[in-house]
């Protein structure tokens, strides 16, 4: 009789001792994977990537219900990669880095009232890649040959960059950002002259960067309303914006 206690009170140690093992190493096995997630979601983070939130993964789990292109243009220097980053959610740069050929980012947009996911592909336009006039410019200086007019530098070959000359940045595209400096007429004059060349089917956003130094504005804010109406009456089906 005393023995087959010791044997039942050994056997129900026995097991409880199991449980326990099984127990700490099903909880070692789960901080090892947390661990493994957190240092992998820091890695994404320093390489400029973060982890899509499960409210996000939700929504992307139905797909894209909506796809869109954002085309913006304008001369240099008027703060298009600054607007490009900014609607990415990136910080403000200070300094001025000149954009050697296009850029695309996307986006993920949703209206506050629906599920219904957009993804919005955004476009920094370069009109010359910066590349294709370095390369240029070295053929030019290598050449013995005195050169009397521009002929012969027209034809000279060069290499295909990403740049509104070699690519169609309008097609496919569902509006455009037309981006201006206040404070220089000739950024103006690029607006004059490309707006009229963009697809009439195509919506136009006029911006007018440098409010803050309106003090030192140069570009008559009624002379650019007036281009605007004038070109809108003229082309019904465009609907032209600006915030000038």
């Amino acid at each position: 009789m005393i023995s087959a206690l010791k044997r039942l009170v050994n056997s129900e140690s026995s097991s409880t001792s199991n449980g326990s093992n099984g127990l700490n190493s099903s909880i070692h096995t789960t901080t090892n994977k947390l661990a493994q997630n957190a240092i992998a979601t820091t890695s994404l983070i320093n390489n400029g990537m973060q982890m899509i939130s499960h409210s996000l993964q939700k929504k992307f789990s139905r797909g894209v219900n909506y796809n869109m292109k954002i085309v913006i243009r304008g001369d240099c220097n008027v703060g298009k990669t600054c607007l490009w980053l900014r609607l990415q959610g990136q910080p403000f740069k200070e300094g001025y880095e000149t954009s050697d050929e296009i850029k695309v980012a996307n986006i993920q947009w949703n209206y506050k009232t629906t599920d219904d996911v957009v993804k919005v592909e955004i476009w920094d336009v370069v009109d010359r890649s910066k590349k294709k006039r370095n390369l240029l410019q070295k053929k030019i200086a290598s050449s013995n040959t005195l050169k009397f007019d521009h002929s012969s530098i027209s034809e000279t070959p060069v290499e295909a960059s990403l740049d509104a000359e070699f690519i169609d940045v309008y097609k496919n595209a569902n509006g455009c950002i037309l981006v201006y400096d206040i404070t220089k007429q000739w950024t103006w004059d690029y607006i004059e002259r490309e707006l009229p060349k963009i697809p009439s089917h195509i919506p136009v956003l006029v911006i007018g960067n440098h409010r803050d130094m309106n003090h030192h504005r140069t570009v008559d804010e009624l002379n650019c309303k007036y281009f605007l109406e004038n070109l809108k009456s003229s082309v019904e089906k465009r609907g032209v914006v600006t915030l000038a």
